[in-house]
């Protein structure tokens, strides 16, 4: 099994039936002065299904976490109750 690392992600994006999630990694500016910035570096497509098994298993694991208090949530106003929309086309 190969391993991979990302800072975060940079974008999500579903069309025909696949999710397509871009990882992102912490650069070095090119300038002294400049921030980090964030660069696009590896891609998983998966199909819709496989996305939300995936998503539904990432659920459990943060209500793990807060309920073993390895995470504190700053406050239930703070909470968003919803995602922001990934972008869809097609």
């Amino acid at each position: 099994m190969q391993d991979n690392f990302a800072d975060g992600i940079g974008n999500i994006s579903v069309s025909n039936g696949l999710v397509r999630i871009e990882y992102a990694a912490q650069r070095m500016p090119g300038k002294e002065g400049e921030p980090m910035r964030l660069e696009l570096t590896q891609r998983l497509v998966m199909p819709l299904a496989g996305f939300l098994a995936g998503l539904s298993m990432q659920e459990q694991v943060r209500a793990q976490l807060i309920k073993d208090g390895t995470i504190k949530l700053p406050s239930a106003a703070a909470v968003p109750t919803e995602a922001e929309p990934a972008s869809t086309s097609g």
